[in-house]
């Protein structure tokens, strides 16, 4: 039992997903592996059609310009092809990444033993559909759902629940837009982002439920007005927290990369925000330039030394 999937009711037979996006890409990289490894031709046919609608048209499509799924997973014979060039995108890397995994996993089995496994998951896996008409119910189930028991994944609620701030469509696109532009920004340190901008956000203490408190704060401080801007301004962050992770990890090259490479020293955990916060207004001084802009680099400069 994977759970429940929220999608919209379909048009033209084709639904979006709110929920469950995850979990249906796991599914096709899964049936795409053993379509390809199988030697019965019957069942790979039967999982093709789990993948395909048609000749053209495939059940799953990733939104964005992203195409590993498409070209490198769902035609016949793509995926269980090693690919040795880099991914397109992170979203690209984790597809290929699964799909590795699963190979490796299958790949010492027995025919016998690996259709047994294809024909188990076609017929004993089970999803329960949920369909919502309404997208601001659709976001509500997908954090109420998430918020209970064991948060699996934080990271993904508290986007749940910073679209679900957002009042209209345009505006929840816009968040999608800006948190995808963030996560692909600061690349697998995003959670660790997150956690530094809270603490730069709230200036509070922080437990494992900060993430959420971080939601809650924005909801009341920002609101439908504000959400869309303080995202833009953490897609800032993330590409600031990326170099500023870069200078950590290389031996320092002048002065200035020493200073915020010994911060590395401390036991107090707390200089990651306080030094990405630094570090922003160095580079945002940097980046817009014009008269005070040496003034501040200098000023960030004396705070890290």
């Amino acid at each position: 039992m994977l759970g429940a999937i929220v999608v919209t009711p379909p048009v033209d037979d084709f639904c979006l997903v709110y929920d469950g996006l995850q979990r249906l890409t796991t599914l096709t990289v899964l049936f795409a592996v053993l379509r390809d490894m199988t030697s019965d031709a019957a069942l790979a046919d039967h999982l093709d059609g789990m993948i395909r609608l048609d000749a053209k048209r495939y059940r799953l499509t990733l939104a964005g310009k992203d195409a590993t799924l498409s070209r490198q997973v769902q035609p016949r014979g793509e995926a269980i092809k090693i690919r040795r060039g880099e991914a397109q995108s992170d979203m690209g890397g984790r597809i290929r990444t699964a799909a590795g995994i699963f190979r490796e996993g299958i790949k010492s089995w027995d025919d016998a033993r690996r259709d047994q496994f294809a024909r188990f998951v076609l017929s004993q896996v089970r999803i329960v559909l949920i369909e919502a008409s309404d997208p601001r119910l659709a976001r509500q189930i997908f954090v109420t759902t998430n918020m209970r028991g064991k948060n699996l994944n934080r990271v993904d609620l508290l986007k749940g629940q910073l679209v679900d701030i957002a009042t209209d469509e345009d505006t929840a696109r816009q968040v999608v837009a800006h948190w995808n532009g963030a996560r692909n920004a600061s690349g697998d340190e995003f959670e660790a982002l997150l956690v530094a901008v809270d603490f730069i956000e709230r200036r509070s203490s922080q437990g494992d439920d900060c993430l959420n408190e971080l939601a809650e704060y924005l909801a009341e401080k920002r609101g439908p007005r504000g959400i869309e801007s303080w995202l833009q301004r953490l897609t800032h962050y993330a590409g600031d927290w990326r170099e500023l992770q870069a200078v950590l990890a290389t031996p320092p090259a002048d002065a200035f990369a020493s200073d915020i490479w010994r911060l590395q020293l401390f036991k107090w955990h707390n200089w990651r925000p306080l030094a990405l916060l630094w570090y922003s207004d160095y580079r945002r001084a940097q980046r817009q330039g014009g008269p005070g802009a040496a003034q501040k680099m200098a000023a960030a400069q004396r705070r890290f030394a």
